[in-house]
């Protein structure tokens, strides 16, 4: 009797280790099975250094993962432009300019940035060193190549106006992305950014004199994330780990530079390693500055947001301006 008891006990206590063995199995595979959340980000180029590092970064190392995010990162560009993608519902997530979230809503969309990228647009003129153009007031009789409808020349034409500088004395061309012209003195003033074009032109061999528009007035953000209105009521917990990871990926690609690159070219294997290294170098410039020391890396200031408008008003590119604190979000900013 006394074996039947013992072996009873046994095969109970037994199966206790068992089950208890199982259900530490079960909630440790729980806790280790993340619910992911697919996103589909919408870039405003194509994956370059100041494009996407960030974005890269955060996905090759794993924190988005780490968030529980399973992110598709998509190219723009003119044919697949963030602002249409987002709007209709394609993307969940895309990376524009200031101006171009101020003018669709302005026009009835819903959207709002909540973090910008630049906290300074890299938007620049550049001259030959030898042509001794070292100020806007030397523009004037100069041939300056400009790419019409796009921020660059709307703050082109706001450092003019800043300047009382008439832009019908400078020789203005009309001029796309290929920089041929600029190297081949059809032009003596190219416009574009200090984190791209500027580069091209001294790995080129030549050495180039910048005017920065904000260096003369004109207050701008760059490259920012924003979503639907609708998509921030909804999903806010989704935005909050999205800006989380990627705020790691820019820092870590800021910090660790080579590797960046080296991620950067497993998705554009076609991109100039040396000139992506070069835009990384002069990136920080633009991403870090007193405002993300004090509030976080994203913040936004209303001044900058109400200035960029003003200039869209002045140059007759929206009839009438919108609620500043509809444009934009700091909610999931944070130092």
């Amino acid at each position: 009797m006394k074996r039947v008891v013992y072996a009873a006990t046994v095969i109970i206590v037994a199966l206790s280790i068992i089950f208890f063995a199982t259900a530490c199995q079960q909630k440790t595979e729980k806790t280790e099975n993340i619910e992911t959340t697919k996103l589909s980000v919408r870039l405003k180029w194509a994956m370059l250094a100041h494009v996407a590092s960030g974005e890269l970064i955060a996905k090759e190392k794993g924190f988005y993962k780490q968030e529980g995010l399973e992110v598709d990162l998509r190219p723009g560009g003119l044919e697949f432009d963030a602002i249409k993608t987002v709007s209709i519902g394609a993307d969940d997530i895309g990376v524009t300019s200031p101006d171009q979230v101020i003018l669709i809503n302005t026009k009835g969309a819903h959207i709002s940035a909540f973090m910008v990228i630049m906290q300074k647009d890299p938007v620049c003129l550049i001259a030959k060193k030898e042509s001794n153009i070292l100020e806007p007031k030397d523009l004037i009789g100069k041939k300056v190549g400009v790419k019409h409808g796009t921020s660059v020349e709307t703050e082109y034409r706001a450092m003019l106006n800043n300047l009382g500088i008439n832009s019908n004395l400078i020789q203005e061309i009309p001029a796309k992305f290929d920089m041929t012209p600029f190297f081949t003195d059809k032009v003596d003033v190219w416009t574009g950014y200090a984190v791209n074009e500027a580069i091209l032109a001294k790995l080129k061999g030549f050495e180039v004199n910048l005017i920065k528009p904000g260096d003369y007035g004109v207050q701008w953000y760059g490259n920012m994330y924003f979503t639907t209105k609708k998509y921030i009521k909804e999903h806010p917990d989704v935005l909050e780990k999205f800006v989380r990871a990627t705020t790691k990926g820019w820092i870590y690609a800021l910090e660790q530079q080579d590797e960046a690159v080296d991620i950067l070219l497993k998705y554009n294997p076609n991109a100039d390693p040396t000139h992506q290294k070069e835009i990384l170098k002069v990136l920080k410039e633009y991403l870090i500055t007193d405002a993300t020391d004090k509030n976080g890396f994203g913040w936004m200031e209303a001044d900058k947001w109400i200035s960029i408008q003003d200039v869209l008003f002045e140059q007759g590119l929206i009839n009438e301006k919108t609620n500043i604190e509809s444009l934009y979000t700091n909610q999931f900013i944070h130092r």
